[in-house]
């Protein structure tokens, strides 16, 4: 028993009281941005991957709207079509599609968005109101811990109300736990034997984003396949997206790097001559190939971006950046390569991206080589954490020259043509 102002009381009668009050409390959230979210996916498939970057299916407050998100994720991760009919599928296949309003209920989702361009803004205001209700249900478990006097117990709980990170105004302090450290510390870096001058100085990692710019025919793929190699080799899971590039166009490729030398140059090589076919099949059979994963059929970004997430990819290369599209018609092209370029950013939390560029066609004198040079430059250089520029060394056939220059990471630039 407590004592309050006018005699004793039971504690049991204060906890009746705070039980009623706390079922007055209306928990946060949005019943339309919930809606407009699956609507928007359901939509326009390629939403999901904007969504996904903000969401998970506990953000949602309705318990079918949880189940219906969690389908069309595990749709995506299998790379499978997200509609109505799969959607509807997979919640049978989790014994949830009754629960979750059936196929009447996913139809009517159609009917109830009014703008699907918006998918991001709808999940952000989802995942603003998951984070109030956190929040205020951690906050009425303190006020029950107060009625039982439980200070030890109210102190966790302020604790976990401050891990929900509300705002991003943490100091530095307190940024990193133990378990961050650990990850950083076990991150793997990639170098190369071929060009350890350049893997020295920029960091080939997960959460890095690197640009291999220049003009046409100036060696970016080539560079990037002895980066894939060398990578390979170190113990990389790797994966290649090309829109160029065929499958028999990078065996002529590989065959010179695994075989060639100064002597043997790309336009000797036939795999028709019996001594290449029968290297081509050497090749081929290396272990390490079975960690090199390459696609040249995708050029799409939603397909991209899902291939991606379902491989657990160590490095992944994009050639290149200017042939990706959303797959819808949109009237701005520097808007499409500056939402790619914000979702290779996205996609680089899980792995390093190494994705080619091309520069803009030079003006008549002129001749300097500024972050500029690249096409559609503005969102590329604002996403990127380095940017490599490339070019053909002057009067020396098959060779290159490369200059650093961004380096966000750590700061070190060539200075000039290497």
């Amino acid at each position: 028993m407590i004592y309050q102002e006018g005699g004793l009381i039971e504690m049991e009668n204060i906890n009746t009281e705070l039980d009623s009050q706390q079922k007055l409390v209306s928990l946060p959230y949005l019943l339309e941005a919930e809606q407009y979210v699956l609507a928007s996916i359901l939509i326009d498939q390629k939403a999901i991957s904007e969504v996904l970057s903000v969401l998970n299916p506990k953000d949602f407050y309705r318990n079918e709207h949880r189940y219906i998100f969690e389908a069309m994720k595990m749709l995506y991760q299998e790379n499978i079509p997200i509609d109505v009919i799969t959607v509807f599928e997979k919640l049978k296949e989790m014994k949830q599609a009754e629960f979750a309003g059936g196929l009447s209920y996913l139809t009517s989702l159609l009917n109830s968005i009014p703008n699907s361009l918006n998918a991001w803004y709808y999940a952000k205001i989802v995942r603003e109101k998951s984070l109030l209700r956190q929040a205020a249900q951690k906050g009425m478990e303190i006020v029950e811990l107060g009625a039982r006097e439980d200070l030890e117990g109210i102190k966790e709980k302020a604790i976990e109300i401050q891990n929900l990170n509300l705002t991003s105004d943490t100091p530095l302090s307190e940024l990193y736990t133990e378990e961050d450290l650990e990850r950083l510390r076990n991150s793997k870096r990639f170098f190369c034997k071929n060009l350890r001058n350049l893997t020295y100085k920029l960091p080939f990692m997960k959460g890095e984003v690197i640009y291999i710019a220049g003009q046409t025919s100036t060696g970016k793929t080539q560079l990037a396949l002895n980066l894939a190699m060398s990578f390979l080799k170190d113990g990389a899971k790797v994966g290649y997206v090309s829109m160029e590039l065929s499958k028999e166009q990078l065996l002529v490729r590989l065959l010179n790097w695994e075989f060639g030398n100064e002597q043997v140059r790309l336009s000797s090589i036939d795999i028709r001559n019996s001594e290449w076919f029968r290297m081509g099949q050497q090749l081929v059979k290396q272990d390490k190939f079975k960690n090199f994963y390459f696609r040249q059929d995708l050029s799409e970004l939603w397909e991209i971006s899902g291939w991606i997430e379902t491989h657990n990819f160590d490095v992944v290369f994009i050639d290149y950046i200017q042939m990706i599209y959303l797959g819808q018609r949109v009237e701005n092209r520097n808007y499409e390569l500056g939402k790619v370029a914000r979702e290779f950013r996205r996609l680089s939390r899980g792995r390093c991206m190494v994705i080619m560029s091309q520069f803009n066609r030079k003006r008549f004198g002129d001749d300097e080589e500024d972050l500029s040079r690249i096409r559609d430059s503005g969102e590329i250089e604002q996403t990127s954490t380095g940017i490599i520029f490339i070019q053909r060394k002057k009067d020396i056939d098959g060779v290159f020259q490369y200059s650093v220059r961004k380096n966000q990471t750590y700061g070190i630039l060539s200075g000039g043509w290497i």
